[in-house]
């Protein structure tokens, strides 16, 4: 068996956890921090996009009841089905294979949290403006480009970002 092979099997037997994907959110976090120190500004970007989608999935999941040991494709279902029975699902150009972030945005402040409250309009003005800044900049097809990418575009995807991480547990409980 290659190492691509044995790496892909024992993604495969993993299952992650919502924490492992907690984990991962900040490791990829300081990823992208390391590439914008060394300048790769494009591929921070590519980065930033994959956290923000990351911590969205993990609100969206927390909200669905998930515990930080609950397996995280259960809740990748459960999300979708939900998704279905709100009616966001005639927004499926925004599914992007699972990586739009106004969709999981758009499922995030539809779903009512354990005591029965949707995020209040603040937060979902707050987070559609932070969600939208990023979308202008990051797109999962940019993994094909090589484009050297720009400060501006950066600096502001890092901020959106870090505003999700900040607030990410405002935004499911």
């Amino acid at each position: 068996m290659s190492d691509g092979q044995q790496l892909r099997a024992r993604m495969r037997q993993q299952n992650p956890s919502v924490q492992d994907f907690e984990i991962a959110a900040a490791n990829r976090l300081d990823d992208a921090l390391a590439l914008l120190l060394g300048r790769r500004l494009f591929g921070a970007v590519y980065l930033l996009g994959y956290v923000a989608e990351m911590y969205l999935k993990i609100a969206v999941y927390r909200r669905l009841g998930a515990r930080p040991t609950g397996q995280a494709a259960a809740f990748f279902r459960h999300a979708r089905q939900r998704a279905r029975e709100l009616g966001l699902w005639q927004h499926q150009d925004q599914w992007a294979s699972g990586h739009g972030l106004m969709f999981w945005a758009r499922l995030l402040w539809s779903l009512p949290n354990a005591e029965g409250h949707t995020l209040a309009s603040s937060e979902c003005r707050a987070l559609y403006r932070h969600v939208r800044r990023i979308e202008d900049r990051w797109a999962v097809e940019m993994r094909y480009l090589t484009d050297a990418g720009n400060w501006p575009d950066a600096e502001r995807v890092l901020a959106s970002v870090e505003w999700i991480r900040r607030n990410r547990l405002a935004l499911w409980r």
